[in-house]
């Protein structure tokens, strides 16, 4: 076991010191906070695109129908249940509406579903580009509960511009790719087009996690940022305890297939996601509560990940 935790530890090492890479890049003024927005742009527009399109055009086992109708529900309802059990455990831990429960919630109940995922299992399992396309697939579900569900639970309300969030390019890059696998013209991609793809898409996951580093530097300068610190134990205890537990045991009960059961092991050990942060500020929620989660939560995982991806496929015969 033990060999088996030093191992995976090494994969996700570099993705911490990623995060660090765009923090330091921020605090030496390397990566100006004017060049967030292009580089949302193009990471949202372009390069996640790319990437999906990539991984799902031509996967066969995207074709299976079993990977291509249950993905999208167990992703939409990890989070819309994350978000129910985490107002609930607010209650409990001491805070209430308008004292940061509902920010609480939504940034506890999301999990990072894509810039730690998919390097992780790129590093996992080499080539097991099937279990990647499932991945995009079951992230749609993610997509939807963020933003109907999870707009509601941190705005109090639900807009029109919400669901207009929705057809965004990487959902897009999800329907245009299975329409190309249904009418059989993913055969006919050419090598140079398909390499270009790939070209573009990797630049999402370094890209993407040096911004997150970024965004993570700018709301950690002010003084006493993990008081009081029943916030930041009741986040490691709800989203690095309670909730890999609870979407483990789905893997292990039913009969899913290999790649599910690999998502839901890899899903059930992420700490909370660093988008919220920007859905948290863009939308009046408590930025200091919110900050207190995604930071505590994702410097604790270091250690727990490994720990859960570990027993998780151990227990599923994966490892």
């Amino acid at each position: 076991m033990l060999s088996a935790y030093a191992s995976i530890l090494s994969a996700v090492v570099p993705i911490f010191l990623l995060l660090l890479v765009g923090w330091s890049f921020r605090k030496r003024d390397w990566l100006k906070t004017q060049a967030d927005d292009s580089l949302r742009v193009l990471i949202v527009n372009v390069f996640a695109p790319c990437l999906i399109f990539s991984f799902i055009a031509g996967n066969e086992a995207v074709k299976d129908p079993v990977n291509l109708g249950l993905p999208p529900i167990l992703g939409f309802l990890s989070i819309a249940g994350g978000f129910a059990l985490a107002y609930a455990a607010g209650k409990w831990f001491g805070l209430k509406v308008g004292t940061g429960r509902r920010t609480f919630a939504f940034t506890s109940g999301i999990y990072n579903y894509g810039f730690v995922p998919i390097p992780l299992l790129i590093a996992l399992f080499p080539g097991d580009t099937g279990t990647l396309g499932v991945l995009m697939v079951f992230n749609v579900g993610v997509e939807i509960a963020i933003w109907s569900i999870g707009i509601v639970l941190i705005s109090g309300k639900l807009t029109r511009d919400s669901f207009k969030q929705l057809l965004n390019p990487p959902l897009m890059a999800v329907l245009l790719a299975l329409l190309t696998n249904t009418v059989g013209l993913d055969a006919h991609i050419p090598l140079w087009f398909d390499r270009l793809l790939e070209m573009l898409g990797f630049c999402y996951i370094p890209l993407g996690i040096i911004l997150a580093g970024a965004i993570l530097a700018d709301h950690t300068t002010q003084t006493g940022l993990l008081r009081p610190f029943r916030i930041p134990a009741a986040a490691c205890l709800f989203r690095l305890l309670l909730l890999p537990i609870l979407l483990i045991l789905p893997a292990l009960i039913f009969e899913l297939s290999e790649e599910m059961t690999k998502i839901l092991i890899i899903q059930a050990a992420m700490p909370a996601g660093i988008f919220p942060l920007v859905l948290t500020r863009h939308f009046g929620g408590d930025t200091k509560v919110a900050v207190q989660v995604i930071l505590t939560t994702t410097l604790v995982s270091l250690i727990t990940i490994p720990l859960w991806i570990v027993i998780g496929l151990g227990l599923a015969g994966l490892a």
